[in-house]
């Protein structure tokens, strides 16, 4: 996950560099990942910093960058799962995404894994 402030420096470069001060240098931008997977990584042990990014940023999502404050963001949200075919698998993997795994979830993979089912599709 790319940091906000990793963010706000591709920004200032690629205005500096494309001679616009427009978001990005003018440029249109496609971002795509998981928001919920890994999060941006700020080595703990290094006080300054976590000290610019706490004084500067909301969080240290790439979505808190200040050049994210200059435009309107259009945000599509894909939902269909191609990896797997099993529709309580997917609800399960789901749940740990979001961090609403219950028993129940719990439960249903240990039955599944103890009786060798193949989670994978292909």
């Amino acid at each position: 996950m790319v940091r906000a402030d990793v963010m706000n420096a591709i920004d200032l470069t690629l205005k500096k560099f494309l001679k616009n001060d427009r978001p990005f240098g003018g440029k249109q931008m496609l971002f795509v990942g998981d928001l919920l997977q890994l999060p941006p990584v700020i080595d703990s042990k290094n006080q300054s910093e976590v000290q610019i990014m706490r004084e500067n940023y909301a969080t240290e999502f790439f979505f808190s960058a200040k050049v994210f404050e200059q435009f309107e963001v259009n945000v599509i949200e894909l939902q269909k799962v191609y990896r797997q075919e099993q529709t309580d698998f997917v609800k399960i993997l789901n749940n740990i995404r979001v961090n609403q795994i219950n028993d129940a979830d719990l439960l249903g993979l240990i039955v599944d894994i103890s009786m060798g089912i193949n989670f994978t599709s292909r």
